[in-house]
């Protein structure tokens, strides 16, 4: 459960699935023998669930965005995204929740020739990962050697305390030396 807890890879099946349910049929028609399927990609509905699942995209996989494309958050608000919480996540994702109820209550045609596609049961399971992922997700504390190591010896400690110890920017934790990131905040030093 930890491992799941500490990487994205349910926001990231959440994104997926939120994505193809826009483009794949969302609701398929059936008259006589005829059928046709609608997808919400043609409709502004559709339109805005992209514009925040681009929005979910950039706050769940900031940290991959940015060691790709640091230019994306030299702007205002990408420097807002860049050092906000990653529960921030949560409004992208309810607004796309409250858009596909809208969506769901808002149909008032006879249903006996409509079917809801996969697009709709796809859509629905992907904000439903969002939520979840933004429920569960705790960002790792901790990378390969940049934990705090205490020393034995007190005095040894209290003779080289300024000469091992970096202090974290952040949240003012005291780190080893050769840390890359805090082991309290996950902040880079």
């Amino acid at each position: 459960m930890s491992k799941i807890r500490n990487t994205i890879i349910i926001g990231v099946i959440g994104l997926v699935l939120t994505f193809l349910g826009t483009i794949l049929p969302y609701f398929t028609i059936s008259v006589f023998g005829y059928g046709t399927s609608i997808s919400l990609l043609g409709y502004w509905e559709g339109k805005i669930i992209l514009v925040l699942l681009f929005a979910s995209l950039l706050f769940i996989c900031k940290d991959y965005i940015e060691k790709f494309l640091p230019q994306l958050f030299d702007s205002g608000l990408g420097s807002k995204i860049k050092d906000a919480n990653p529960k921030f996540v949560l409004i992208p994702t309810i607004l796309m929740a409250v858009f596909a109820i809208w969506l769901f209550f808002s149909i008032e045609i006879d249903m006996t020739y409509i079917k809801y596609g996969i697009g709709f049961w796809l859509l629905w399971i992907g904000i439903i990962c969002l939520l979840v992922h933004s429920f569960i997700y705790k960002k790792p504390i901790a990378e390969n050697n940049s934990y705090y190591q205490p020393q034995q010896n007190t005095n040894m400690m209290n003779n080289n305390s300024n000469a091992d110890i970096k202090v974290c920017p952040n949240c003012g934790s005291k780190c080893n030396i050769n840390a890359d990131r805090c082991f309290m905040c996950g902040k880079e030093l």
